[in-house]
């Protein structure tokens, strides 16, 4: 008896190619659907007795918007395809597709691009480039945010104005009252601004005397 390989072997030598015969109106190019693909490898594969199986293994639906903010249906499948030959020998593959519709036909496009991807991948159907979606939807994207940016450093201005005088320091301070600074490093800088007023920095600081 003819093993499954042999059967669909004999298949792909029938089936040569699969032209694109489709037009899709809206954004003007050619494309081969479902159609186009199962009428071309019905016959043979009904004439080499090999069946073709179909399970779904996983269906999500989620609600979206194209780029004019109408709402659309996204939904993606997939499923587990088995050939059965004439000797009973079965091989699976799985393939997972996506589809859009601004009605209730999504999951019958997302079905039909993956029952076409399978056929045309399997049984290595000529083409003449990648088919897009017959219906093409633009869908919107989020902006990608830019990151926030970095507040002063504190620390390293504090430092900085520290070590230029009472002057430069008690400026900064000011400074940092109206940028919205750490209360708790604002606080601490007035004490020892303060302590400074007309003695000598204390050893380890970089204060100098203010006379």
């Amino acid at each position: 008896m003819t093993t499954l390989n042999e059967a669909l072997n004999a298949v792909m030598a029938e089936v040569r190619e699969v032209r694109k015969t489709e037009r899709n109106q809206a954004q003007k190019f050619t494309f081969r659907g479902i159609d186009n693909v199962v009428n071309a490898v019905a016959g043979p594969l009904r004439k080499h007795k090999v069946r073709l199986k179909v399970d779904n293994l996983e269906h999500t639906i989620t609600g979206k918007q194209n780029a004019k903010g109408n709402p659309v249906t996204f939904v993606t499948v997939k499923n587990r395809y088995t050939w059965v030959g004439p000797d009973g020998q079965t091989e699976e593959n799985t393939v997972v597709a996506e589809a859009m519709d601004f009605s209730d036909k999504a999951t019958a496009k997302a079905n039909s691009v993956a029952l076409r991807t399978f056929l045309l991948q399997a049984l290595m159907l000529p083409t003449d480039d990648a088919d897009p979606d017959h219906d093409y939807i633009e869908e919107t994207r989020p902006q990608q945010t830019q990151p926030a940016q970095q507040g002063p450093n504190w620390a390293e201005h504090y430092q900085t104005a520290l070590a230029k005088g009472p002057d430069n320091f008690a400026a900064f301070l000011q400074w940092a009252k109206k940028q919205g600074g750490p209360a708790e490093m604002i606080q601490a800088g007035e004490q020892q601004l303060a302590k400074h007023k007309g003695g000598p920095a204390v050893e380890g600081e970089v204060l100098t005397d203010a006379n």
